[in-house]
């Protein structure tokens, strides 16, 4: 497995609700472990648990358990992803679920590589059940209620008018979730208004039958086309920065002006034993200490060719606590010193 990520865009949005409501942005941040810069481009990925670090503090901070409920109620998935409107222009349900489990990596990619779907369709006691087939969803009950709630809630605008007209039944009509009830259960119930069951085998929103017979109102049928051209391009820089030490590389890169670059803390970021984090270096004939020396490296060269810095403030920003250490060391890179490199 690759390192689960979701689209910055996600920690971003999550950042500004909670920030409405009186939690303290940089507390938020510094407790996630984040830094602006991993948040500029809205398509750049952000490690799963730093997100899941972000809920908890912007949780706790507001001192509200049901926010990431309001979360997903609240801020509508068109304000976070193209995939919401390439979904949007599907022809069915049967179509829309092709398209999520197509695109669907684009916002959470939990980092499995058994091809599972984002989500299938499952027939069960009379009725249709939405499975979600991420493990994500049993193990972080705050990532689930914000895209539970956020799903729910998006289909039911889409919903009401269909369904007053008698063309549509209503959605959903049950759901299930595979964690412990929690201590919150009323901002469930408010949020989603249907039969919830708890500690269940799936997580899986309930429909009439009749939903996969639908057809769908299309919507955006020019801005879809080049919106998918998009996402096309983003699957592949995902999956092309999804390697062990891509990841590596850019978690050392926020590590690196604190200087703790040791392989335990950067494994332990990743949600890996240092252990597993050799063992995945290694099937991609990579060490640890050859990522590490390489991104100082190349970091170095930029400091002092296009940025101007200072032997001592370069030294500093690639977690050098000695100067000296540093020259030694770019002198072994290089075969010249910095200062030298800085004259060139």
């Amino acid at each position: 497995m690759r390192e689960a990520t979701v689209a910055a865009s996600w920690p971003e949005a999550l950042l500004n609700f909670a920030a409405c409501r009186g939690a303290k942005r940089a507390e938020m941040m510094r407790r996630a472990s984040l830094q602006q810069q991993d948040l500029l481009d809205p398509t750049a990925r952000v490690p799963l648990l730093r997100y899941v670090e972000l809920l908890d503090a912007a949780i706790e901070l507001c001192g509200d358990p049901g926010l990431a409920l309001k979360f997903g109620e609240e801020v509508s998935i068109d304000k976070l992803s193209i995939v919401a409107l390439i979904a949007a222009n599907a022809d069915n349900p049967l179509d829309t679920q092709a398209k999520i489990n197509r695109y669907g990596s684009l916002m959470l990619d939990d980092g499995s590589d058994n091809g599972a779907s984002a989500f299938t369709i499952v027939h069960r006691d009379g009725k249709v059940w939405i499975k979600l087939g991420s493990a994500v969803y049993a193990r972080y009950p705050a990532v689930t209620e914000a895209g539970i709630a956020r799903v729910v809630c998006g289909a039911r605008d889409i919903f009401e008018a269909r369904v007053q007209n008698g063309a549509a039944p209503r959605f959903p009509e049950a759901i299930h979730f595979q964690y412990p009830e929690p201590s919150h259960r009323k901002e469930y119930d408010r949020v989603l208004g249907v039969p919830l069951v708890f500690d269940s085998d799936m997580t899986a929103i309930g429909v009439d039958p009749m939903v996969l017979t639908m057809t769908m109102p299309k919507q955006y049928g020019a801005a879809a086309a080049a919106v998918t051209v998009q996402a096309e391009h983003l699957l592949a820089r995902l999956e092309s920065d999804a390697s062990t030490r891509a990841s590596v590389e850019k978690e050392l890169a926020r590590n690196l002006e604190e200087g703790d670059v040791r392989m335990e803390t950067i494994a332990r970021k990743m949600g890996l034993s240092r252990a597993t984090l050799f063992r995945k270096l290694k099937a991609e004939n990579a060490t640890f200490d050859d990522v590490l020396q390489s991104l100082r490296r190349e970091r170095a060269l930029q400091l002092l060719n296009d940025e101007k810095r200072s032997v001592q403030q370069t030294a500093h920003l690639l977690g050098f606590s000695d100067p000296a250490a540093f020259s030694r060391a770019f002198k072994r890179w290089t075969g010249v010193s910095p200062k030298a490199m800085r004259g060139l």
